[in-house]
């Protein structure tokens, strides 16, 4: 596992996990849902009312002031310092409060949307180990360039699912399909969505394909 010099605390940490869903010590999975720009955990979760499945705990992280950081996710990295960080340690520990109770990674599903997807992306890059899937809509790895993984096969076949707008007003498509090179190349098993238009949205045939990852984890 590649570790992260993360920081112990910063601007997103001491805000309160949302947890609903199944409770997580009955709990057979877990989903790590993080908002985009200008929304909140309540919203995220709230996209699943169509999906939600029973056995899935949900624990969604909160953003100071609802926005992880504060430049595009192409700019220069330290520019969303120290705000990026603090995010993708907010994520690694929701990812932590799932494991403490009990249930091992390859239970666990990262979905981010926007903002969220870039954090989820990153916490990835830096601990790249098999996790029950991933889900990045309209969202990409942050930096103004990427670098390439520093080993392969790491992800084990995780499953990797990205979706987007192919003219996304907020995330460059060139950004999304960087991504899945860069995962594909470290060992995950990527499939993308992309849709006409310039919608930086959540679509229902995205959520379609969420639905069917959460009942193939339910089923294993």
């Amino acid at each position: 596992m590649i570790e992260l010099d993360l920081p112990i605390r910063g601007p997103h940490q001491g805000i309160p996990l949302t947890q609903t869903g199944t409770p997580l010590g009955e709990a057979k999975a877990a989903m790590v849902l993080v908002h985009g720009r200008d929304a909140d955990a309540l919203r995220m979760i709230s996209l699943l009312a169509t999906i939600d499945l029973v056995g899935f705990a949900y624990l969604a992280p909160q953003a100071a002031n609802n926005q992880w950081f504060p430049y595009p996710l192409t700019a220069e990295s330290h520019l969303n310092e120290p705000f990026l960080s603090s995010g993708i340690t907010a994520v690694s520990e929701t990812i932590t409060t799932a494991e403490q109770a009990g249930i091992p990674p390859e239970k666990v599903l990262l979905l981010g949307f926007s903002q969220g997807a870039t954090l989820v992306l990153d916490y990835w890059r830096h601990n790249l180990r098999p996790f029950g899937g991933v889900v990045a809509l309209s969202g990409g790895l942050s930096g103004s360039t990427l670098p390439k993984p520093e080993r392969v096969t790491t992800a084990d076949n995780t499953p990797l699912f990205l979706a987007s707008s192919e003219d996304d007003i907020h995330v460059p498509l060139t950004r999304v399909l960087e991504t899945a090179d860069f995962f594909q190349t470290a060992g995950a098993t990527v499939a993308t969505q992309f849709h006409a238009g310039v919608h930086h949205i959540v679509r229902p045939e995205s959520l379609a394909v969420v639905g069917e990852m959460m009942a193939t984890l339910l089923a294993e």
